[in-house]
């Protein structure tokens, strides 16, 4: 009896608002121990080359990045519930010797040369949210969405050989529309659990590519309007651009994530 009663306060729809309808405004800020691999290729000149981000230019280790986001409850609207907003950052910047030659852009870096390279990268999301389930209060029960949104990438890259006078900069600017999942689940007053997932995939005129995000976090609450997390972050993307610069970069960053939030 009291196992299907329990059943029933999770999963079952409630008459009124969400469980966390008394927070309007909420926020937070992570420290993202991030870690990138992946790789890009080019071929201006006719010679295709396929340059590993970890082996090839040493991108191997561990960046803190900086991840804001930010929602607004919106319990007067009859089919959108909440908006969110983030946005995250990167910059990765590496010195390596090169074991083999490379072709990047119109340049030619050959085996032995002391390579610079620096990739930066910026992300902002916008996204509605529609809950279509949710049920219990903030002591225990959960909420379930849709999200249905907007993301506006940026990236660069630049390979530099000092010694030679060498420099390479290829770059990427665009928007995508995702499409995702997202559930919090309060286990207590104080600790909860939330996990979202957002998606993507197309070709707009001669940008093209795919995009999956998703996070795990735990949180716990030492006040009501004050939450402490630590969580696991993914993000996969691939970019091309089939113009003059044909670019191709397919890139993975993942890590835990230390975060602290308010909402009011």
């Amino acid at each position: 009896m009291s196992s299907s009663l329990l059943t029933l306060l999770l999963l079952a729809p409630t008459f009124g608002y969400p469980q966390d309808e008394d927070s309007l405004v909420g926020g937070k800020s992570r420290a993202w121990f991030a870690k990138l691999n992946g790789h890009m290729k080019t071929n201006d000149i006719g010679i295709t080359n396929d340059i590993s981000l970890d082996g090839d230019l040493g991108f191997g280790g561990q960046e803190v990045l900086p991840d804001f986001s930010a929602w607004v409850q919106l319990p007067f609207l009859p089919v959108i519930d909440r908006i969110n907003f983030s946005y995250w950052s990167g910059s990765f910047e590496e010195t390596e010797r090169l074991e083999q030659n490379i072709t990047f852009g119109n340049q030619q870096f050959t085996i032995g040369t002391d390579l610079d390279s620096k990739l930066d990268f910026s992300l902002l999301s916008f996204s509605l949210e529609h809950y279509f389930l949710s049920s219990g209060n903030r002591d225990l029960g959960c909420t379930m969405g849709v999200l249905l949104g907007v993301k506006f990438i940026e990236a660069e890259a630049v390979l530099e050989a000092n010694d030679f006078g060498l420099r390479e900069k290829q770059s990427i600017e665009a928007p995508f529309p995702v499409l995702g999942f997202r559930a919090l689940v309060n286990l207590t007053k104080w600790v909860t659990i939330e996990l979202e997932m957002v998606g993507s995939g197309g070709k707009y005129g001669d940008l093209g590519g795919t995009y999956f995000e998703w996070f795990l976090e735990t949180s716990y609450r030492p006040l009501d309007w004050v939450h402490v997390a630590l969580g696991f972050k993914s993000v996969l993307f691939g970019m091309q651009d089939d113009s003059a610069n044909e670019f191709e970069a397919k890139m993975r960053l993942e890590g835990l994530f230390f975060s602290v939030g308010i909402e009011f």
